[in-house]
């Protein structure tokens, strides 16, 4: 999940609260410079991990793949 700092329309305390109450395996991209939409740039590092890492082996019925901690 993507979590921009800077957005009005979802807070990030509400995506946290919500994030919280996943119980299965997840991860959090915090997007310090992002709002709710995409200006200049400042969802890239989400969009990288989407469409680089996850959408691939979410393709193929694996389970997608979270970075360790």
């Amino acid at each position: 999940m993507g979590i921009g700092l800077i957005d009005d329309v979802c807070p990030p305390t509400g995506i946290f609260a919500a994030v919280n109450q996943i119980t299965s395996a997840k991860e959090v991209i915090i997007l310090p410079a992002a709002g709710h939409q995409k200006v200049k740039g400042s969802q890239a590092a989400f969009d990288e991990r989407c469409w680089e890492a996850w959408l691939p082996v979410l393709r193929q019925a694996q389970p997608a793949p979270t970075a360790s901690k």
